[in-house]
């Protein structure tokens, strides 16, 4: 049912950074950390079964954060959605969830976010 909530409705945000694969779990323990300062439930799992792609799905009562690196091993996009469409949070909800993701991200060394 998560995945029909976010591919039915334009993400509000989105965030795109390339870390280093030696770096994977460095990435794993901030989203998870990420997830946990801003009362997230979080799920991280392999797409493949190589282990070299990912999904990582973020939600809570309010917003939905989606990300995968489906496209490129190092490269991962995220998009931030409203849980409830028919009652979107606040812009300044949003605005900051990105901040302070990009926050966490910005711990794993040598990460190249994009805005």
């Amino acid at each position: 049912m998560w995945k029909e909530k976010a591919v039915s409705q334009h993400p509000r945000k989105t965030l795109g950074f390339v870390i280093d694969l030696d770096q994977r779990e460095k990435l794993f323990e901030q989203l998870k950390s990420f997830a946990d300062a801003n009362d997230f439930d979080i799920h991280i799992g392999p797409t493949t079964p190589s282990d070299v792609t990912f999904s990582i799905y973020m939600s809570r009562k309010d917003v939905i954060v989606w990300g995968d690196n489906a496209l490129n091993q190092r490269g991962y996009d995220f998009a931030f959605y409203d849980n409830d469409p028919d009652n979107p949070v606040s812009e300044e909800v949003i605005d900051s969830l990105m901040s302070e993701l990009k926050r966490f991200i910005s711990e794993v060394p040598k990460v190249r976010i994009f805005d």
